[in-house]
């Protein structure tokens, strides 16, 4: 971790972009546009291989295809991030993001659950439920000490996952 979670932006989400429907960026994008209506002071970084569609407002912060010092910095400079999937099998994004410091929020999915546990080191949600993503992003908004207590396990879970620890395993 870069930037000390206390000094993070605590509104401030970030989120991989996929046209793909199975990565379900679209549902979790409306979900943020919704909070967006009643918490101004949500910010919301996307990063992509595609291009910005017109249908991505000005607010959004959208950067295509982000090489890897900047995609570091996004994921150090960002409190929250959200996973959507609806399928995945062993998901980098989010576990970089674990690395950095930010809070997950994932969909309750395989994939995630490789590394996930539930109100231990992120907060899983039902695949393409908007309402119980909106609750689980809104928690992280109004409890910052549960978002620094997950940033945290997040970290630490991840950790175990490094490429020594894997190689001796193997080994």
């Amino acid at each position: 971790m870069e930037k000390s979670l206390e000094e993070r932006d605590p509104n401030s989400i970030l989120m991989l972009f996929s046209e793909a429907d199975v990565k379900g960026s679209y549902y979790a994008l409306n979900t943020i546009r919704e909070l967006k209506k009643k918490n101004k002071l949500i910010s919301l970084t996307l990063f992509s291989t595609y291009d910005k569609s017109e249908e991505i407002e000005p607010w959004i912060n959208f950067i295509k295809l982000p090489a890897q010092d900047k995609l570091r910095e996004l994921y150090n400079s960002h409190s929250i991030f959200v996973s959507p999937s609806f399928i995945e099998g062993f998901p980098l994004p989010p576990a970089e993001a674990m690395c950095c410091g930010c809070a997950l929020i994932a969909s309750d999915i395989g994939g995630h659950r490789e590394y996930c546990e539930d109100g231990k080191n992120a907060l899983l949600f039902e695949p393409g439920n908007q309402n119980e993503l909106s609750d689980k992003i809104m928690s992280l908004f109004s409890d910052n000490n549960l978002r620094i207590k997950l940033a945290h396990a997040g970290y630490e879970t991840i950790l175990k996952y490094k490429w020594e620890t894997s190689f001796a395993k193997l080994k």
